[in-house]
């Protein structure tokens, strides 16, 4: 019989992050493309291979003379206001409510999954990924600003300085940020299918198939109960310096 999830015991992701249109969701409205980009980098660049990329900025933004440079101080301004929000987040009370609500369903309605070894994760990954469908879903131009401004990194000067303060090689960042772009990546969490891959790709980590035979049929009717619980996603986002769209 799986444990109750209680308040005290809350699931966690393995890289305890929101998802990337849900950070820049809460700077988009200020209209400055790196600062977006800089709230998306942390959760893009670590598939560069880059560590530890949930903390400032890992570059001085300063010229020699000592003054900052604008597309490094927005892009810092950015990275920053991903830190903020993920320590933020996972333990506001709506999205602890969302989860207390979804291991209940899927303790009573769909017991396959509640026997899952990943029972915890599983209904905690999925439901930050649907936040970013949801999210996109409401606000398609929102999302085209995040390609256009993960494109603009990808053209910037400044490029290699960001690739060298997370230790990473410029040329595989670059090939990265263009297939995000090119893939469209915020829109792949639109289908079942691109969700479920999503989610094996998320656990991947643990190295172990995500899904058995009947696992994924149980996982569409999670899905479903979870996109009705979140409602309106934006009740999900958390405030930093006092901006929540």
């Amino acid at each position: 019989m799986p444990r109750r999830l209680t308040s005290r015991r809350r699931p966690v992701t393995s890289d305890g992050s929101m998802n990337y249109f849900a950070h820049a969701t809460l700077v988009l409205p200020m209209d400055r493309p790196l600062l977006t980009a800089g709230s998306i980098l942390p959760d893009l660049i670590r598939y560069a291979g880059a560590r530890r990329t949930h903390r400032p900025a890992p570059w001085n933004g300063t010229d020699a003379a000592g003054h900052q440079q604008e597309p490094l101080a927005d892009l810092a301004e950015g990275i920053r206001c991903h830190v903020q929000a993920d320590a933020a987040f996972h333990g506001s009370v709506p999205f602890v409510s969302l989860m207390q609500a979804l291991t209940t369903f899927t303790r009573r309605e769909v017991p396959l999954l509640a026997d899952h070894w990943t029972r915890w994760l599983l209904p905690h990954v999925a439901a930050e990924l649907l936040l970013d469908r949801l999210l996109v879903r409401a606000d398609p131009a929102g999302a085209q600003a995040c390609y256009d401004a993960i494109r603009r990194l990808h053209d910037s000067d400044v490029l290699p300085t960001v690739c060298d303060g997370y230790g990473v090689d410029v040329s595989v960042t670059r090939a990265l940020l263009a297939q995000w772009v090119a893939n469209r990546r915020l829109h792949s969490y639109d289908t079942f299918e691109g969700l479920a891959f999503a989610v094996e790709r998320a656990l991947s980590t643990f190295g172990r198939p995500v899904f058995a035979p009947g696992e994924r049929a149980a996982f569409a009717i999670l899905v479903d109960q979870a996109e009705v619980l979140i409602g309106d996603p934006r009740s999900l986002l958390p405030t930093v310096d006092g901006r929540r769209r």
